[in-house]
């Protein structure tokens, strides 16, 4: 018990040490108005980082891996298809949106930038001056990306494997199993929790206020090139297979 209590804390602590979950957490709040909704994106974390260690404590995980594979092995034609549509379809999806966001913004002059934004500033207000939210992301799609976003990290989360391999020495039953990993992320999501309420203090701040004016020019590039960056790992992948 202390030596797992001791891997808790000490590989907890070094997981969570994540400038991607941190960076990503930025650039949602950056990019949604109403920033109480961040808490969905790290629940969306919690979940995945609880839920993945279960299902490779209990073997789920290797079922569903040699389920694939069989797949793979009986139909590799039917999965050599459907692997190149949706690689081709997510890259052509996202470098399209991209390259309409570089000709939208090339094709503004600074005046006219200035008028949008004054604009948009306008339309989001009321008839009391206060701020109506626009373009929000609804907390299904924010605890979407919180799991897929913990799920693309674990491929490469070595401290948490590495507690994974003591757990599953120790032999532990179903509650302390889940009692561990509950603490396990709970250290996990620490720092996105601290850096979430840092900014709902500090956001008033002028350098916060820039930091985030730049972060929301920044973030709508976010999902096209996920798209695409996905769609081309998707089609190497087939390539050097």
């Amino acid at each position: 018990m202390l030596e797992l209590f001791g891997s808790v804390i000490s590989m907890g602590f070094l997981d969570s040490l994540n400038p991607t979950a941190i960076a990503q957490l930025l650039l949602l709040l950056a990019a949604i108005k109403k920033k109480r909704n961040i808490w969905y994106f790290i629940i969306g974390m919690a979940l995945c980082n609880l839920v993945m260690g279960l299902a490779v404590y209990y073997g789920a995980a290797s079922v569903a891996a040699g389920l694939a594979f069989r797949l793979k092995e009986r139909f590799p034609d039917g999965f050599f298809a459907v692997s190149a549509a949706l690689g081709a379809t997510l890259l052509f999806s996202g470098a399209f949106m991209l390259i309409r966001l570089i000709l939208k913004g090339a094709n503004k002059s600074p005046r006219d930038s200035k008028a949008a934004s004054a604009a948009e500033e306008k339309a989001r207000l009321d008839k009391r001056g206060a701020r109506l939210p626009s373009g929000e992301l609804s907390p299904l799609p924010l605890l979407l990306m919180g799991g897929v976003f913990c799920f693309m990290e674990l491929t490469s989360a070595m401290p948490y494997f590495g507690f994974m391999v003591i757990l599953s020495a120790s032999e532990p039953s179903l509650p302390v199993t889940v009692f561990f990993l509950s603490a396990y992320t709970f250290i996990y999501i620490l720092p996105l929790i601290a850096v979430y309420l840092g900014y709902r203090r500090l956001r008033d701040l002028g350098p916060i206020k820039r930091l985030e004016s730049a972060l929301e020019r920044v973030s709508s590039f976010i999902l096209p090139a996920a798209l695409a960056i996905l769609g081309s790992l998707i089609l190497a992948g087939l390539l050097g297979g």
